[in-house]
């Protein structure tokens, strides 16, 4: 499946989430914004405390290929001085991802990217992307594909003051599941871990104290209950291809409860002992084969 979209305009909004998109967890307006940024921000993230989980963290994929090279320095530099006006990131790594009979392997969707800079006949220069998938999952993965290419346009165009252009996708196996989610929504108290790490130490102290809380606690609690929501999620739908659940998050907050709770505080023990629990639940589920029941 090919799909073009022509957005010569560098003013539009990098984030915008489709009106009807499949937001895991019930959000406001302004709410689904930060929650589509976050995520596509995460997905192209050069480094992850959960890369044991995600290999294929598109983000460390393109900046740290092979531990080392910064494939999108190196398309600026290509865009900035190369004849051609044409620069390749690859996401697949064969050392890496490929196994000798096919066994196990796991590796990004999301294949190859394109960038190509184009004049127009007004003398104005653009950056157009256009990006290869060997499988992808329309309802929830390619916004935040598009997400994620609109992020990088910018970033290279503002390092050449350019244009954000055009976009191009090909996908060779097009798909929709329209019933459950995918891994592209990682739960949020564990994208916390990389995004916003203080929040789960003043979870823990809101949680101790609650007389004492302030405004950063109450966001802290706020998005703790989106968290939730994240959580009983994954108690409700299949998906053959792996729903995400909590895990490094829960075991984190469930520590630092444990460093800091007083000594006779049980119900405290309580839940910190059971977040340990419920993470070690979740990351058997992860590990199992997934199948739905007969």
């Amino acid at each position: 499946m090919t799909v073009h979209l022509d957005l010569n305009d560098d003013d539009a909004e990098a984030f915008i989430l489709p009106e009807d998109y499949p937001v895991p967890i019930n959000l406001s307006g302004d709410e689904r914004k930060v929650w589509f940024r976050e995520l596509v921000q995460w997905w192209q993230l050069d480094r992850s405390q959960l890369e044991g989980r995600i290999p294929y963290l598109h983000g460390s994929r393109l900046r740290l290929y092979g531990g080392k090279l910064d494939q999108i320095k190196r398309v600026i530099s290509l865009l900035a001085t190369k004849p051609s006006t044409r620069a390749v990131a690859v996401l697949i790594d064969p050392f890496r991802d490929f196994s000798a009979d096919g066994t196990d392997e796991k590796f990004a969707s999301f294949c190859l990217v394109e960038f190509r800079r184009r004049d127009d006949t007004a003398g104005q220069t653009f950056v157009d992307a256009i990006a290869f998938y060997r499988a992808q999952e329309f309802e929830r993965w390619w916004p935040v594909n598009i997400g994620e290419l609109r992020l990088l346009q910018r970033e290279i165009c503002k390092s050449l003051k350019f244009r954000p252009g055009a976009i191009t996708t090909f996908t060779a196996d097009a798909r929709t599941i329209s019933l459950s989610p995918t891994d592209v929504a990682m739960p949020i108290v564990d994208r916390w871990l990389d995004q916003a790490p203080e929040r789960l130490p003043l979870l823990a102290d809101a949680l101790l104290h609650p007389s004492q809380i302030d405004e950063r606690h109450a966001q802290a609690i706020h998005d703790w209950r989106r968290s939730l929501a994240d959580l009983r999620l994954a108690t409700n739908a299949f998906n053959p291809d792996g729903i995400p659940v909590a895990i490094e998050g829960l075991r984190r907050l469930s520590l630092y409860l444990r460093a800091i709770v007083p000594g006779r505080d049980r119900k405290i023990k309580n839940f910190a002992a059971n977040l340990g629990v419920l993470a070690g639940h979740n990351e058997t589920f992860e590990h199992s084969s997934r199948l739905r029941k007969k």
